[in-house]
């Protein structure tokens, strides 16, 4: 916490938040819905998302699922350039 907030600035800033997020959830999840329904039952994709600048500027610029940290892809079986014994 930044020097010279209390616990009760967080509090409120925290909960502030946490409404404007609700909020923006709930006029996406309109928007989709709507979408979905002028396109035939179609979800709308990032494309379609992107090409409506009032939505595609809240939306999240996300990534569908988080990057695998190089430490947690398994090992190979052997080495890619492993030197035969000769």
């Amino acid at each position: 916490m930044p020097h010279g907030t209390t616990m009760e600035d967080h509090d409120q800033a925290r909960a502030a938040f946490e409404t404007e997020s609700l909020q923006l959830r709930a006029d996406l999840k309109t928007w989709e819905s709507e979408w979905a329904s002028a396109h035939g039952g179609r979800k709308p994709g990032r494309r379609d998302i992107k090409q409506n600048p009032d939505i595609g500027a809240l939306s999240p610029s996300r990534p569908s699922r988080p990057p695998t940290p190089s430490s947690r892809l398994p090992s190979p079986s052997r080495p890619p350039f492993a030197c035969q014994p000769g």
